[in-house]
């Protein structure tokens, strides 16, 4: 409590607003950021720079399919109906 904690390259520090309660970096340290999901919408301290952020409409990820070779890599047709594994 009230210590630094080394937060490395492409991570992040959470945490919530209730130090007794909260699950969050106190407890499990720095977050990859290729796990977080969210969006923030406000800043709110400092106060003096206490401001709405301007929210950017987010496109929706798009859909892909499975990718299934129909071939060995080597020429040989292996047909769409068999599966790889």
């Amino acid at each position: 409590e009230g210590g630094l904690a080394y937060v490395p390259p492409g991570h992040c520090w959470v945490e919530g607003d209730n130090p007794q309660m909260s699950v969050d970096s106190r407890s499990f340290n720095a977050v990859p950021l290729g796990l977080m999901d969210a969006l923030v919408v406000a800043v709110v301290w400092p106060f003096w720079r206490a401001r709405w952020l301007d929210i950017v409409e987010v496109p929706e990820e798009p859909s892909f399919e499975p990718f299934l070779p129909t071939t060995t890599g080597d020429g040989v047709d292996i047909g769409s109906d068999m599966q790889i594994q």
